[in-house]
C-alpha cells in the first residue's frame, strides 16, 4: 500500500466538492436571514468520515452545565480532523432560564432547548448528548447553593454511569472551580469525584452487576482557561487549533462552532450570540488546564498525546501516521483497519473495489466478539445511499395507543441506474411490543422501482407516552430516543448495503407520521393541541441532509 498515494487520492477527489459544498450552504440561511457557513456532511464527505471515525478508538466528552455551555470548538476539531468519537453530559436543559422566540417556559422550554442542542450537535459531529437532568432553578452564585437544589448522590451516580457508558478517554469543560456559575462550579466538581468512582469495580456495583458495565478510567480532564470564564496568561498544560481551516470543508472550526451556537435560539436571537462568535477569532487556539494528576512532565501537542490510537502525532503526513497505527494495533483489529484503510483508498475513485473493501471490513468486524462500538449496518448504509436507495417509514396511526395494533409501511424505492436484490425488511419494536409481519416484496428491484412491507405493530398495554415531551425529556438519559427501528438489507453484484429511513437528525416532532431516522411514538396527545403546533414549528425550522 502507498502511503503518499492514500492520502492524495481521496482528499484530491473530496477538494473539488468544496465549491458545490459551499454552494448548497449558501441556499441554506440562518433565521434571521443571514448565509450559513456550514451544513452537515453530505454525500462523499459524509462516508468518509464514518470511515474515519473507524480508524480511531479514542473518545471526548464535554461536560456542561446547560445547553450552549459546551465546547463545540474543540468537540468540531476532533471529530472532523480526526474521527474521534465525541458526546456531551450535561446537568439540565436550562428550563430555568428566558426563552427569547416565544412563550414557552419551564419544562416547555427545556424541550425546545433539547431540541437545540440536538439541532447544533449535529453541526459538531456530536450525536450522543447525556443529561443529568438536575433542576434548573436560575442563576446560582456558589457550588453549595446549587446543590442544595440539585440530588448530589442521584447526579453522582448517573454522571459514573455515563462515563462508563461511554468508555471515555479525555474529559473537557469550559467550566471552573470556586468562580462563576454556581451551576458549573457544581458540575465541574462532580466530574472530580466521578472520575476515580467510575474507574472503581467497588463503586456503584450495582451498574456492573446488574446492567453490565465495567469500571472506566478517564485519563484526562482538562479545564479550559484564558477564555470568558478565564483570565488571559493563565499557565495552560495543552492547546487546541479550533481556528484552523478544515481542508475538505473550507471552514474553520470556530466557524462551525459558530453556526452551532446559532443554534441555540431560544438564548440568543436577540445578537448576544454574534457577538460571542466575532470574540472567538480573535483567539485561534483552546487552551487547557490539566485537573488531575498529570501524566506527563512538559506541555502536551495534544490532548491525546500519548495515547494508543492518536494516529495523527506520529507523523505530519497523515497518510504515513494512518500507516503506523496498524503494527501497534491488536492483532485482531489490524485487518479490520487495512481494509477501511482501502475502502478510504478507492472512495470516488473505484466503486466495485471500495465496495468489495467495504464489504471485507463488515465481514471482519462481524466476526469480532465484541463489535459494540462500531455496527456493520452503519457502515453498509453507504453503498445503499451510493446505489441511490431510500427508505420511507409510514404509520397508519397517529397517536399510536398502548394494546392497540397498527400498520407500519417500510417502503425502500431504488432511484439509481442498476438493479438490486431486496434480502430483508427489518422493524425492530421494544420489548414486550408484538410484531407481526403482513407483507414483503423481496427479490430483485430494478431501476426507478419501489417494494414494500408491511408490520402490524401492538404497543405494550403498559408502554409509556412519548408526547407531550416535557414527559419523556426529564425520565431519559439521552433526549428523544428512537422507539421503533427501520431497516432494509440489500445486495449488489454480491456486495451488501443497508437503507435507514430518509432524515438523520432528521427527527421529526415526535407523534408524527413520516420517515424518519429516528422514529419516536406518539403514545398521548397535547392536551393544547394548538401549543404542540407551534413547538413543532419551532423546534424544527431547518432539515439539514434531508432528501
Amino acid at each position: 500500500m502507498n502511503p503518499k498515494r492514500l492520502s492524495l487520492l481521496p482528499v484530491r477527489f473530496l477538494a473539488l466538492l468544496v465549491g458545490v459544498v459551499f454552494s448548497l450552504q449558501c441556499l441554506a440561511n440562518q433565521p434571521n436571514g443571514t448565509p450559513t457557513k456550514f451544513i452537515p456532511d453530505q454525500g462523499y464527505l459524509a462516508w468518509r468520515q464514518k470511515l474515519l471515525d473507524c480508524l480511531t478508538p479514542l473518545r471526548l466528552m464535554c461536560i456542561a452545565a446547560h445547553p450552549d455551555d459546551e465546547d463545540s470548538e474543540t468537540l468540531a476539531f476532533y471529530r472532523y480532523r480526526y474521527g474521534v468519537r465525541t458526546s456531551i453530559l450535561l446537568a439540565n436543559w436550562g428550563e430555568g432560564g428566558q426563552n427569547e422566540i416565544g412563550p414557552e417556559l419551564y419544562e416547555e422550554l427545556g424541550v425546545i432547548r433539547a431540541h437545540e442542542t440536538m439541532e447544533a450537535s449535529r453541526l459538531v459531529g456530536t450525536g450522543r448528548i447525556y443529561c443529568l437532568n438536575q433542576k434548573d432553578f436560575g442563576f446560582s452564585k456558589s457550588a453549595s447553593e446549587t446543590w442544595s437544589f440539585w440530588d448530589h448522590d442521584r447526579a453522582l451516580e448517573e454522571m459514573v454511569r455515563i462515563l462508563r457508558i461511554e468508555k471515555t478517554d479525555v474529559l473537557i469543560t469550559n467550566h471552573r472551580f470556586g468562580t462563576g456559575h454556581g451551576n458549573h462550579q457544581a458540575i465541574a466538581g462532580l466530574a472530580v469525584q466521578a472520575i476515580p468512582m467510575a474507574a472503581s469495580p467497588e463503586c456503584f456495583t450495582g451498574q456492573i452487576r446488574d446492567e453490565g458495565l465495567l469500571p472506566w478510567k478517564v485519563q484526562r480532564f482538562f479545564q479550559q482557561v484564558r477564555h470568558h470564564e478565564g483570565l488571559p496568561g493563565e499557565p495552560f498544560d495543552a492547546s487546541v487549533p479550533v481556528g484552523e481551516i478544515d481542508p475538505l470543508r473550507a471552514v474553520a472550526y470556530q466557524e462551525i462552532a459558530s453556526e452551532a451556537l446559532l443554534r441555540h435560539r431560544s438564548q440568543g436571537v436577540k445578537g448576544i450570540w454574534n457577538q460571542v462568535n466575532q470574540a472567538r477569532i480573535t483567539q485561534p487556539e483552546n487552551f487547557f488546564r490539566s485537573v488531575l494528576d498529570k501524566d506527563f512532565s512538559e506541555p502536551l501537542r495534544d490532548l491525546f498525546e500519548g495515547m494508543k490510537g492518536a494516529w495523527w502525532l506520529e507523523s505530519e503526513e497523515p497518510a504515513a501516521a494512518f500507516s503506523k497505527l496498524l503494527p501497534a494495533s491488536d492483532t485482531a483489529n489490524g485487518p479490520f483497519q487495512y481494509a477501511i484503510l482501502d475502502a478510504m483508498k478507492f472512495l470516488g475513485q473505484d466503486s466495485f473495489r471500495f465496495e468489495h473493501a467495504l464489504n471485507r471490513a463488515v465481514e471482519i468486524l462481524s466476526a469480532s466478539p465484541d463489535s459494540s462500538t462500531i455496527k456493520p449496518e452503519t457502515l453498509l448504509e453507504i453503498p445503499g445511499e451510493m446505489w441511490g436507495l431510500s427508505l420511507e417509514v409510514h404509520c397508519s396511526e397517529d397517536p399510536l395507543v398502548p394494546a392497540q395494533e397498527s400498520i407500519f409501511s417500510l417502503i425502500v424505492h431504488n432511484q439509481g441506474p442498476a438493479m438490486v436484490v431486496v434480502d430483508s425488511f427489518d422493524l425492530a419494536v421494544p420489548t414486550g411490543w408484538l410484531l407481526t409481519p403482513i407483507k414483503q416484496e423481496s427479490g430483485s428491484l430494478g431501476p426507478f422501482k419501489q417494494a414494500e412491507a408491511h408490520f402490524l405493530v401492538k404497543p405494550a398495554s403498559d408502554a409509556l407516552p412519548t408526547q407531550p415531551g416535557v414527559v419523556d425529556l426529564y425520565r431519559s438519559r439521552q433526549p428523544f430516543q428512537p422507539q421503533i427501528r427501520a431497516r432494509v438489507m440489500v445486495r449488489k453484484d454480491g456486495n451488501r448495503g443497508a437503507v435507514s429511513p430518509i432524515s438523520a437528525s432528521k427527527s421529526q416532532p415526535h407523534g408524527k407520521s413520516g420517515s424518519s431516522r429516528q422514529s419516536a411514538l406518539c403514545l398521548s396527545r397535547w392536551r393544547h393541541p394548538e401549543k404542540r403546533h407551534r413547538l413543532e414549528k419551532m423546534i424544527h425550522p431547518l432539515h439539514f441532509g434531508s432528501k
